[in-house]
Parts: C-alpha cells; sequence; structure tokens
C-alpha cells in the first residue's frame, strides 16, 4: 500500500483546523477510505453516461489550481521564462501519457489536416499562455481568472461562426450571464 501522510505544512494547513489525523494509522485510514469511495465513484460512473462531465470538472479543478500556483511560483520569475518552464511540464506529462497507453504507434495515422490544425492550437495554447503569465505576473489572481475564463464566451462565438454549431437561447442566455459575472468579478 502507498504510505503517504499529511505532514506536509500545505497540506495541513489545507485541512480544517481539529480535523488533522494525529498519526501515520489515522493517514492511512483517511487515504483507505477516499480509496474505497473512488473506486465505488469510477467503477458505476460510466453506466451513467457522464463521465464527460467528470473530466470536464476535473478539467476546471486542474485548471484552478493551475491558476493559483502559476501566481505564486511566478514571483520574480520573467512570465516568458515561466510559460516555457510550464510548457516543458506539460510536454513531458503529456507525452509520459502517450507512452505509457501505448498510443504514440498512431502518430503516423493522423492526417495533414488534423497536423495543421493541432500546431495551429498548439501555436494559440502558447501565446494564450504567455498573455496569460504576463497579465498574472502584473495584475490580481482573482481578476485575472475571470477575465482568461471569459474564453468560454469567445470559443461559443467562435464556435458558432467557425464550426457551424446551432445558436440556441441557451448558449445565448448563458453568454450573457458569463459576460455579466466576469464584469461583476472584475469591477
Amino acid at each position: 500500500m502507498l504510505h503517504l501522510t499529511l505532514s506536509h505544512p500545505a497540506l495541513r494547513a489545507a485541512l480544517p483546523k481539529g480535523q488533522l489525523p494525529k498519526n501515520t494509522a489515522e493517514n492511512s485510514k483517511y487515504f483507505a477510505l477516499i480509496s474505497v469511495y473512488y473506486r465505488i465513484f469510477f467503477k458505476f460512473l460510466p453506466y451513467l453516461n457522464i463521465m464527460w462531465a467528470v473530466f470536464a470538472l476535473l478539467s476546471a479543478l486542474f485548471a484552478a489550481l493551475t491558476a493559483i500556483l502559476a501566481k505564486i511560483g511566478i514571483e520574480n520569475v520573467n512570465s516568458n521564462l515561466a510559460t516555457a518552464i510550464r510548457t516543458l511540464v506539460v510536454l513531458a506529462l503529456a507525452w509520459g501519457v502517450v507512452l505509457a497507453t501505448g498510443k504514440h504507434s498512431e502518430l503516423a495515422s493522423i492526417g495533414n489536416k488534423s497536423w495543421l490544425f493541432l500546431i495551429l492550437s498548439g501555436i494559440a495554447t502558447g501565446i494564450s499562455w504567455l498573455f496569460y503569465y504576463k497579465a498574472l505576473q502584473m495584475g490580481e489572481a482573482s481578476k485575472v481568472i475571470p477575465i482568461d475564463k471569459f474564453s468560454l464566451v469567445f470559443g461559443m462565438v467562435l464556435a458558432f461562426i467557425i464550426l457551424k454549431e446551432t445558436i440556441t437561447t441557451k448558449a445565448i442566455i448563458g453568454g450573457i450571464l458569463i459576460t455579466l459575472g466576469t464584469l461583476v468579478l472584475i469591477l
């Protein structure tokens, strides 16, 4: 069994006072309980046909962590250098997953159109990250994050225009609410 403890000050600070495990045995019980819930949850989740929502929520959680960790890490570091470091980590992680799952053998089957748009997407991601890190370095994270997440509205508009997705009343109302929410958070 993997031995995990909550001895690191940052982990202990993240838990409410008075609810901290007092010893390694208690730590193991907490992690065993979490493991059981995890196994049950993910065993039955595929049958509910909502795995996409779970992955989307996990993406949102890690995106939020990214912003906070970046804001802490970028202090006294050039924003372009910080972006380059982050990119190397993402590169290593992504290729690690590809190699571990054996998907690298599919490289030869990727068509020219896919290569072009994946490369363009990578360029857009890189440019976005450069601007994002510069904004985080200069501004408050609580204001930069909502503006960055305004990409939801930009993405919806581009999906309607470029991908010819159907414009629905629900999407328009949602876009307006996101826009208003962004304005409330940054003003």
